[in-house]
């Protein structure tokens, strides 16, 4: 294995790695070249590993989360811990894999250590956090299926509001609803599936809403298809006479 380059100055160095070690929070250090230079127990133990040099050195994309939760690839340019380096701090929620295999729902914020390249990473279990200890083995798992249960909920209920909040958009759709939450395609459709819909049904049913909105306030229908996200009028109608049982045009001539 190659040398690891230093991080600062000796004794800089030093007494940063025995500040990790110590810190209760998982913290570990991501190298230039983006393997793990420095890793306390905390972090070892939120992933199961049994000591830290099994950590040390290795890719930290690929050892945190080189897959999805559904199994997917997970490249590392679009990890925002990793991919996306900058100067200032930045946080988010991501799912970590255990040394077992197992994804684990974190809360996590990194920042970079100045001119050296590095990024200082913590983060701990979402799913664990104030739950006040870890009890026995059994309680912890059943815990941590409740939690990641509702983890998912809460993901599954942010893309539900982002849908809302961008429909209008004619180009946006479910690859751009999964590039903006960092998730595969995928792993967006197993979300909405578990509770019976599908995202790209989520998305023109509330194109059509708003379109039926417009018709009942007096819209055209063309102002009511293009303000409504639609690219065109003869895919809006034929959604529209699909879900409400009538065209675009016979519902807004009734209200004229």
């Amino acid at each position: 294995m190659t040398a690891m380059p230093t991080l600062v100055p000796a004794p800089d160095s030093a007494l940063l790695e025995a500040v990790i070690e110590q810190a209760p929070t998982p913290l570990w250090v991501i190298a230039p070249q983006g393997h793990v230079q420095l890793v306390n127990r905390a972090a070892v133990t939120l992933l199961g590993y049994h000591h830290r040099g099994e950590l040390l050195g290795r890719p930290s994309h690929g050892t945190l989360h080189d897959t999805r939760p559904d199994g997917s690839r997970y490249p590392q340019e679009h990890c925002p811990i990793v991919g996306r380096p900058g100067s200032g701090p930045r946080n988010g929620t991501e799912w970590f894999t255990t040394r077992s295999g197992r994804p684990v729902p974190v809360v996590w914020m990194a920042r970079s250590l100045g001119p050296t390249g590095a990024t200082l990473l913590s983060f701990e279990d979402a799913g664990h956090r104030g739950t006040g200890g870890p009890g026995n083995e059994r309680q912890a798992a059943r815990r941590a299926d409740t939690h990641e249960i509702r983890t998912r909920a809460r993901v599954r209920d942010e893309l539900f509001q982002q849908v809302h909040q961008h429909f209008r958009d004619p180009q946006f759709g479910v690859a751009q609803l999964a590039r903006a939450n960092h998730l595969s395609v995928r792993s967006v459709q197993v979300l909405f599936a578990e509770v019976g819909r599908t995202p790209g049904d989520e998305i023109r049913s509330a194109r059509l809403d708003f379109a039926r909105q417009l018709l009942e306030r007096g819209a055209s229908v063309r102002s009511a298809c293009h303000d409504s996200g639609f690219n065109d009028q003869g895919t809006f109608a034929r959604a529209f006479r699909r879900r409400f049982g009538e065209s675009p045009s016979g519902f807004a001539g009734k209200r004229s």
